[in-house]
């Protein structure tokens, strides 16, 4: 017989990971890529990190860590203050991981990240034709979408070994 538990330091390893990850990502979504045929931002790069977020973080330290990170988005790109953080907290309140109870497949962290992706596009619409009474560019979103979803398998990969290294040996199916 298995007993699983969760210790705090697990979970402040995980949550600080966690957070850094989400902080190097809101600093990074403030940068555009120069193409040929244009720029393409990385601004939805933070919604990949949510809704990959660890399941044994605490829900009030995420609330309040993704409320933050928000606000930094929004001071980043001198958007509406509160926009990205009302998203981030959208997608949160959809995906709830603290109340998964495994760990995410690959597979599954597609699944994620496509209802996270859909959840925070409605809402930067819907919250974005509130606070500016116009619709987004939908050709530069799309390339968002598609820069944001080639990096996923590369987020996933670096969250797995991340994950292994952090994860007890006992624990860990082999």
């Amino acid at each position: 017989m298995t007993f699983v538990t969760q210790t705090g330091t697990t979970t402040t390893r995980h949550f600080a990971l966690a957070c850094f990850s989400l902080f190097v990502c809101s600093v990074l979504s403030v940068l555009n890529i120069n193409l040929p045929g244009g720029s393409v931002s990385l601004l939805l790069l933070p919604l990949l990190i949510v809704s990959l977020w660890p399941r044994v973080v605490n829900s009030i330290i995420s609330i309040a860590a993704f409320f933050i990170m928000g606000i930094l988005v929004d001071w980043g790109t001198n958007g509406a203050l509160g926009q990205w953080a009302m998203i981030y907290l959208a997608v949160y309140a959809v995906l709830r991981p603290d109340r998964r109870e495994q760990s995410v497949s690959f597979i599954g962290a597609v699944g994620l990240w496509l209802l996270g992706l859909l959840v925070g596009t409605v809402m930067l619409i819907v919250t974005g034709w509130i606070v500016y009474a116009a619709l987004p560019n939908f050709v530069g979103l799309l390339k968002q979408v598609v820069l944001v979803s080639l990096l996923m398998p590369i987020v996933v990969a670096v969250r797995s070994v991340t994950r292994f290294i952090l994860t007890d040996p006992h624990d860990r199916g082999y």
